[in-house]
């Protein structure tokens, strides 16, 4: 992940022959990953968020 952070920190720093339209393609191909992750990042959090809050009453059951 590191190294895609620096590879666009040292895009955006050279500003030799860059154009509004690379920067606007750059944030188009952003927003298709994101869109794109986002389906599977709210699964496997809402599997994680499940997991906990029943073992969570699983232990309140137990103490009842």
């Amino acid at each position: 992940m590191k190294g895609i952070i620096k590879f666009f920190k040292n895009y955006a720093k050279d500003e030799e022959g860059q154009t509004a339209v690379e920067y606007v393609l750059l944030l188009a191909v952003a927003a298709m990953v994101i869109f794109k992750i986002k389906g599977s990042v709210e699964t496997e959090l809402g599997k994680v968020i499940s997991n906990v809050f029943g073992k969570i009453t699983d232990f309140a059951n137990k103490i009842q």
